[in-house]
């Protein structure tokens, strides 16, 4: 699946039925833009034998697929973990 696909499958799986399918799209492309997927939105994640998007757009995407949901709350356990900081290149 794509990473747009993959936020898709969690709305259309965890939403409430009475959500319309435009505010459901809404939702996903308001996520991938705020989480910086644009261009790797219709780039499949993959798999141990098929190279996709990269381990911190695979971070991200599983991310995004909870903040559709529109959670009140989110934990996240160690979520910077293998990113580099910037201010240090």
């Amino acid at each position: 699946l794509t990473v747009r696909e993959n936020l898709n499958f969690s709305v259309s799986l965890r939403l409430s039925e009475d959500l319309s399918a435009s505010d459901k799209r809404v939702r996903v492309s308001t996520v991938i833009t705020e989480l910086g997927l644009e261009a790797c939105s219709d780039t499949r994640v993959g798999t141990e034998f098929l190279r996709g998007i990269s381990g911190g757009e695979k971070k991200r995407t599983s991310i995004g697929m909870e903040l559709v949901l529109s959670p009140n709350i989110l934990f996240l356990d160690e979520p910077t973990t293998g990113k580099t900081n910037r201010s240090d290149q």
